[in-house]
C-alpha cells in the first residue's frame, strides 16, 4: 500500500536512531527495553536485517506511520535525499545522519498498547536471529565441537579417582546468602522457578526467550561480539580481566579531572559518585578527586561442558558461558575498590583489595563440591593457593580490552606516579581501606 511500510524502506527503518523507536531511557524489562537489545546488535548485521524485512516492516506499519519524506506520493518527499538500488530498496544520498527521521508518529497512541503479542513477538524474533548466532544445545550439550567448552584445564589426581574442573570469576552484587537462596548462577532466562525471569518480562507471550526451546540454546551477540546477557553466564577464566567490568561507559560523560571538592561535590551523582582519594607520592600525601567503586568476584568452579566464547570472536577475551553454575561451585568471594585514574575506561584504574568483605575459600566449602576427602582437600589447597596469589597481585593498574585486561601504569599525578592509600567518600566517610 501506498501509504504504508514496506521491504523498499528497510535500509531506511535500519539506520534510524533507536531513540526514534522507543524513546530517550526505556524502562528496565519493558517492552521498549527488549526492542532496544536485539535492535542493537541486529543493525549491525546489514544483510542479515534486510533479509527478515517482512516482520519488522509488519511491526513499524502497527506502531508507526510512514514519514512522509519517505512517501515519494507526498509533497514532502526529498528525492534529492534518497535512493533507489537496483533492489527497489530506498538508501540514504550522502550522509545518511543529515537525512534520519528523528521523531516517528506512532498510530494512536503509544506502540506498546496498539501493538499485538504476535507482531512483536515476530519482529523480536526477527531481530535476535539477525543479530545473534545461536549456538545450538540438544539434552544440554553444544553440538558443534568447535564450539564446545570442557572445563578440564585443573586436574585433581587422587590415589584411586581423580576430578577434572576449570576455575573461573563471576561478579555479581548479591551476598552468598542470596546466591544460595537462588541456588546459585542461574541464566536469567531460565531463573523461572524464583520468578526472576518473569520480573523481567522474559516470560510474556512477546518475548522470544518465553520459549523453552529458544532459551535452552546459547545465544552470542554478533554486533558486541559478547555473550547474550540473557541466556548465557559468562565466566571470565582470568580475573584480572574480570576485575574490568563493570566498564565506565557513559558515566563519566562530560565530566572532567582534576576537580576541587566543591566540584567533585557537584558532579557526583548516585550513580557515578566521586570520592576523596588520598595518595602518597614521594613521600608526602595529596588530596585528589577520583569516581570510585566496590566490586566483588564469585571464584567458580566449573564442571562439564558449556559455549567456548572465544571461538565465535576474532579478538579472543577470555571468558566462557555456562548455563547453570550450582551455588555448592561458588567457592569464595574476592571484594575489591577501584579507583578510575580519568573519566573514560581506556585510562583504566588502580584496584585494592578489601580484606574486611572479602570471603576465602574454606575446606568446608570444598568438600560440599566433592564428597571424596582427599579430593576435597587437593581442591582446597588448588583454590585457597589461587585466592592467595590474586590477592598478592594487588594493588595493580589495569584497564579492558578487547582481548582481556591490559596492564599499564601506575597512576599519576601529572607525570609523578602516586600510591592510593585511603579513599573516603566526598563528605569523609570511610570506604576504604
Amino acid at each position: 500500500m501506498p501509504h504504508e511500510f514496506g521491504k523498499e524502506h528497510i535500509e531506511l527503518i535500519m539506520n534510524l536512531p533507536v531513540s526514534a523507536i522507543v524513546g530517550a531511557d526505556p524502562a528496565n524489562w519493558s517492552k521498549p527495553f527488549w526492542f532496544r537489545y536485539f535492535w542493537q546488535d541486529a543493525t549491525q548485521r546489514k544483510s542479515e536485517f534486510v533479509a527478515r524485512w517482512q516482520p519488522i516492516v509488519d511491526f513499524f506499519n502497527a506502531a508507526f506511520r510512514l514519514p512522509y519524506k519517505w512517501n515519494p506520493e507526498m509533497d514532502e518527499f526529498d528525492k534529492d535525499a534518497y535512493r533507489k538500488q537496483g533492489s527497489g530498496i530506498y538508501a540514504y544520498k550522502g550522509d545518511d545522519t543529515q537525512w534520519r527521521v528523528k521523531v516517528l508518529q506512532t498510530r494512536g497512541g503509544l506502540w506498546t498498547n496498539t501493538v499485538s503479542d504476535g507482531v512483536l513477538l515476530a519482529c523480536l524474533t526477527a531481530l535476535l536471529e539477525a543479530g545473534f548466532s545461536k549456538v545450538t544445545v540438544v539434552g544440554g550439550q553444544v553440538q558443534d565441537p568447535s564450539l564446545t567448552f570442557v572445563a578440564n584445564a585443573v586436574r585433581l589426581q587422587g590415589t584411586g579417582s581423580s576430578y577434572s574442573c576449570e576455575l573461573g570469576w563471576r561478579g555479581d552484587g548479591r551476598d552468598f546468602d542470596d546466591i544460595n537462596r537462588s541456588g546459585g548462577f542461574i541464566a536469567r532466562a531460565d531463573s523461572t522457578a524464583n520468578g526472576f525471569a518473569q520480573s523481567c518480562n522474559l516470560g510474556e507471550p512477546w518475548h522470544p526467550f518465553s520459549d523453552p526451546l529458544v532459551r535452552s540454546h546459547y545465544w552470542f551477540r554478533e554486533g558486541q561480539s559478547d555473550n547474550c546477557l540473557h541466556t548465557c553466564i559468562s565466566v571470565a577464566l582470568n580475573f584480572k580481566t574480570a576485575s574490568t567490568f563493570p566498564l565506565l561507559e557513559h558515566k563519566m560523560k562530560g565530566k572532567k579531572i582534576p576537580l576541587t571538592g566543591p566540584e567533585a561535590q557537584t558532579a557526583s551523582t548516585p550513580t557515578a559518585p566521586f570520592f576523596k582519594v588520598s595518595v602518597l607520592a614521594a613521600g608526602s600525601g595529596e588530596i585528589v578527586y577520583r569516581y570510585a567503586d566496590r566490586q566483588q568476584l564469585y571464584m567458580v568452579l566449573l564442571s562439564g561442558a558449556g559455549f567456548d566464547t572465544k571461538a565465535k570472536q576474532q579478538q579472543k577475551f577470555p571468558e566462557i558461558a555456562m548455563k547453570f553454575i550450582p551455588a555448592a561451585n561458588i567457592l569464595a568471594c574476592l571484594v575489591f575498590v577501584r579507583v578510575f585514574h580519568g573519566t573514560t575506561d581506556e585510562e583504566g584504574f588502580t584496584l585494592m583489595y578489601d580484606a574486611t568483605r572479602s570471603k576465602p575459600p574454606t575446606e568446608l566449602k570444598c568438600q560440599t563440591v566433592i564428597a571424596d576427602a582427599e579430593l576435597s582437600k587437593l581442591l582446597f589447597k588448588k583454590v585457597s593457593r589461587l585466592f592467595e596469589e590474586t590477592k598478592a597481585g594487588m594493588p595493580y593498574a589495569a584497564k579492558w580490552s578487547a582481548s582481556g585486561a591490559e596492564d599499564i601504569p601506575q597512576m599519576k599525578l601529572d607525570t609523578v606516579p602516586v600510591k592510593v592509600s585511603k579513599v573516603a567518600t566526598i563528605d569523609g566517610g570511610a570506604f576504604w581501606p
